[in-house]
């Protein structure tokens, strides 16, 4: 239909040009074919005509082609966004049914992020899970692996959590208690040194203590890893910060949290100090395990992962 109106218009307008019709349409007398090639180039304009209607065909096609693709375009965008109100849809109804969980352990949804639970002993709070790690269902209580988060905190600081739980953060004790406090808990301790060797501590029963005992590491049951065990030091301890001092070290002025700069359940004073300085000798997250020797003398972790789970 628009080749033949096109081809309409074309000839209509030679023939007005070529003295075959007025510009009215009505005919005039038509000169021979022969005067008309020698004295207008009749078969150029053929020529051009004929290119004319080439391009309008491979034009179509063109647009046909683009069809097709705008089709598949609009039929993932489709799926796509069908997928996204799902995972929305998912997501809401997590937040909704974890409200009264105690932990990741018993949330209904395994979707990657931040749920909300609520163990006894006070308001709902928000938690980073991890659903996909050795069988999931793991509340991460620490992480480090950037420095851009400082670690050298109050009592306060460390009681109420700091930090942000899609990057860099402490939970914190007070929370860590509610939900420990709330079953049994294994833990476990991802170290990624400086050559990128990841060593692992667990420990099966992780428990600590409220406020009123100063956030005590009660108990930690057995160790087993790659690490090796530089946790088991510090059980019966209390916790210590900056401006709190509760390990065993002699002297009313010493304090391991000030002298390693960090805050831990120092004894006298450490063995592991997870909460130290990210980088730097002496002061730095420390794992002090014999065994493997490789490990520096607190030179600090790449990153750090603290994680708790639900066992029967």
């Amino acid at each position: 239909m628009m080749l033949g109106a096109f081809m309409w218009c074309v000839l209509f307008g030679f023939g007005t040009s070529f003295g075959l019709a007025d510009p009215d349409g009505t005919p005039r007398q038509v000169q021979p074919a022969a005067a008309l090639r020698e004295d207008f180039g009749f078969e150029l304009w053929l020529a051009k005509i004929e290119l004319l209607e080439q391009k309008v065909v491979d034009l179509e096609g063109v647009v046909k082609q683009l069809n097709v693709k705008l089709t598949g375009i609009e039929e993932e965008l489709n799926e796509a966004r069908n997928c996204f109100q799902k995972a929305n849809h998912l997501q809401t109804i997590d937040f909704e049914k974890t409200a009264g969980y105690k932990s990741c352990s018993e949330s209904p949804a395994k979707i990657p992020g931040l749920i909300e639970i609520r163990p006894p002993g006070g308001a709902p709070f928000e938690v980073n899970c991890d659903f996909f790690y050795r069988g999931g269902a793991w509340t991460v209580i620490q992480h480090r692996f950037s420095g851009e988060v400082d670690f050298y905190r109050s009592w306060n600081e460390y009681r109420d959590g700091f930090g942000d739980l899609k990057g860099e953060f402490w939970l914190g004790l007070e929370k860590i208690h509610r939900i420990t406090g709330s079953g049994k808990f294994e833990l476990l301790i991802q170290l990624t040194d400086r050559d990128l060797k990841l060593r692992e501590a667990q420990y099966s029963l992780f428990k600590v203590a409220s406020e009123t005992e100063h956030f005590t590491l009660k108990s930690l049951g057995q160790y087993n890893g790659t690490a090796g065990d530089s946790f088991g030091y510090h059980v019966g301890m209390k916790f210590t910060t900056w401006d709190r001092k509760n390990d065993l070290m002699p002297g009313a002025n010493n304090n391991c949290a000030q002298y390693f700069h960090g805050a831990w359940w120092y004894n006298n004073c450490m063995q592991s100090n997870l909460n130290g300085r990210y980088r730097g000798d002496g002061e730095s997250t420390c794992w002090n395990t014999i065994n493997p020797p490789e490990y520096p003398w607190c030179h600090g972790f790449n990153s750090i992962r603290m994680m708790i789970r639900a066992v029967e």
